[in-house]
């Protein structure tokens, strides 16, 4: 009973409860600047990145704001996340199998020896795709493998590794678009 009451009187502090400028909604910052504009700015390179991947890295970037407000985590949401993105990555690791059998077999037919320019063309397509495909199941199996215990962490241990990603913000937007690579590479393949 003690320790609930502590870990309320510690959220109430946190979140300024009681005064005007309390927190209302879990991914609300207090410390947000004043007419609301938000200090993120991306990099051309990350922009161009960001078009290629069809998205993903700003849909994942922005989740991740949402999560981590003000340098604390709210626990739920990054076990939600990392579950999301655990399944997510395992889906593409099927989509990506299929995709590398099927070209697999496209390139077995007999006719595709590449004496005319249309086979030439088809089959460069067809390699650039088993390619694409082989890096996207490379990419969600590594990418589930190192991040499989990190949704069952403590809020603690989530908002240090969060906290170790935001040093350098450009830390941020590309460990984000590595996180969308299977996506993008599945997508293009």
């Amino acid at each position: 009973m003690t320790k609930l009451t502590n870990i309320v009187a510690h959220l109430k502090f946190a979140n300024f409860h009681g005064q005007v400028c309390a927190r209302l909604n879990a991914d609300h910052s207090l410390y947000e600047r004043v007419g609301g504009k938000k200090d993120r700015s991306l990099s051309y390179f990350v922009r161009l990145l960001d078009i290629i991947l069809f998205s993903a890295p700003s849909v994942h970037i922005e989740q991740l704001h949402g999560i981590w407000v003000d340098q604390t985590i709210n626990l739920l949401r990054w076990q939600s996340l990392m579950g999301t993105l655990c399944n997510e990555w395992n889906g593409f690791t099927i989509y990506s199998t299929v995709l590398l059998a099927v070209d697999i077999s496209f390139l077995a037919i007999p006719g595709m020896n590449g004496s005319t320019t249309i086979q030439t063309v088809t089959q460069l397509a067809v390699y650039f795709s088993t390619t694409i495909a082989v890096g996207s199941l490379i990419a969600s199996v590594l990418l589930t493998n190192q991040s499989r215990g990190r949704a069952l962490k403590s809020a603690d241990q989530a908002a240090l590794h969060a906290l170790a990603l935001a040093f350098d913000f450009t830390f941020i937007n590309y460990s984000w678009i590595m996180y969308s690579l299977p996506f993008g590479l599945v997508m293009w393949g």
